[in-house]
């Protein structure tokens, strides 16, 4: 299944194609007839050992029919993508003559695509890439724009570049193989996006949502109707990142209005702080974006610039995706004291992501929201979320 119409028109002028559905893994030497592949080569698969575990032999026999195939396997989780994990991968690829006619394959969430993408757009000046997002938060979010990048000890995507892969392919039978706080995390970026387009898709979300995490077995292995309505929600998710992505493709630093690229950060200025506090450890990257856009929300309502009634909203949607891991244990000083490498800053000055209403966001000047009305935000949604 391929995106709705409309969405099509938008991601093909992305200059790649996007193919979202079920049952793709096992097609992707056909789905590649529709990029710039030329079918020759190499392909080097990156990906963890679980999801290749799962996924890896299935995806092996597609592309043999045209491709000899490497695997490199990184370690799980986003302490994970760092310099050190790239260069072991750049040196895999070295060792194995991948040259500038080859791709390279990300097949997991959003930790591999990020790293392979990377690795992919400095290997020889750049090589091809394809993303196979296997998580819902890399499906809707990181495996479609470009960007690539790997954490460091300073601060979460600060080492990166903007390398677009020649395809993607968001197979949604492999949700099934999800954990539940894997499917929540992404829950929360997909919520993200309906908050900043509009009623519209924020109400769609919400629905599909609840549906994704109150899911039967018997839904995935019974029948096809669960998996359109998901594959379509997926689908509707991508075609607004896209709309956005192609107004704005590089983040333009003088852009600022309600359609720069900047808003796709809602929630994850405090969300990229708390992970970069926490060494990346204790939080899922799409728990935190939840916890950052509730802080997000709480700040807009303090400076008056959201209604009570939205900013509660907003709230009750973000907490009925499930529990938040608690923040309470952390020190709020060393959360703001972390929001200094924040990448979104221009300048000296921060760049906060805040909303008037629902697909309304709302790029603010850091020095407009003062330390004290911060610390009694955080204080307040921190004691909340415990």
């Amino acid at each position: 299944m391929n995106p709705r119409k409309s969405s099509k028109k938008k991601l093909a002028s992305l200059g790649y194609p996007v193919a979202v559905g079920h049952g793709l893994i096992g097609r992707v030497d056909e789905l590649l007839q529709t990029t710039q592949s030329k079918g020759k080569g190499k392909a080097l698969i990156v990906s963890n050992e679980k999801i290749y575990g799962i996924y890896g032999p299935l995806l092996e026999k597609a592309l043999s029919r045209k491709f000899s195939t490497e695997r490199f396997l990184m370690g799980d989780g986003e302490r994970f993508k760092t310099l050190g994990t790239a260069e072991k991968l750049l040196q895999f690829a070295n060792d194995r003559q991948i040259s500038r006619s080859d791709m390279v394959i990300a097949l997991g969430g959003g930790v591999v695509g990020d790293l392979a993408g990377f690795a992919s757009a400095i290997h020889l000046r750049g090589i091809d890439f394809i993303q196979i997002p296997t998580t819902l938060l890399s499906m809707i979010d990181s495996s479609v724009g470009g960007k690539t990048a790997v954490n460091t000890s300073y601060g979460k995507n600060l080492v990166g570049a903007f390398h677009n892969p020649i395809g993607v392919v968001a197979d949604v039978a492999t949700l099934l193989t999800l954990p539940k706080r894997e499917l929540v995390a992404g829950s929360y970026e997909a919520l993200k996006h309906g908050i900043l387009s509009g009623r519209g898709l924020f109400g769609e979300t919400v629905a599909a949502v609840s549906g994704l995490l109150n899911f039967k077995r018997s839904d995935f292995i019974n029948g096809h109707d669960f998996l359109e309505r998901t594959a379509m929600m997926v689908a509707d998710q991508i075609a607004f990142k896209a709309g956005i992505v192609l107004q704005d493709p590089f983040e333009s630093p003088d852009r600022f209005d309600s359609r720069s690229r900047k808003t796709l950060n809602l929630g994850h200025t405090i969300g990229h702080a708390i992970e970069k506090v926490t060494d990346f450890k204790k939080f899922k990257h799409g728990e935190t974006v939840g916890i950052g856009m509730i802080a997000a929300t709480e700040i807009s309502r303090r400076l008056g610039l959201l209604k009570p009634e939205v900013a509660d909203e907003i709230s009750d949607a973000i907490f009925a995706i499930g529990p938040l891991r608690s923040p309470a244990a952390m020190d709020i000083a060393s959360v703001i004291e972390a929001l200094s490498t924040d990448k979104k800053r221009i300048g000296n000055e921060l760049q906060w992501v805040l909303l008037e209403d629902i697909g309304k966001p709302l790029i603010m000047k850091g020095s407009e929201v003062s330390v004290r009305l911060l610390k009694s935000a955080l204080t307040k949604v921190f004691k909340r979320i415990s």
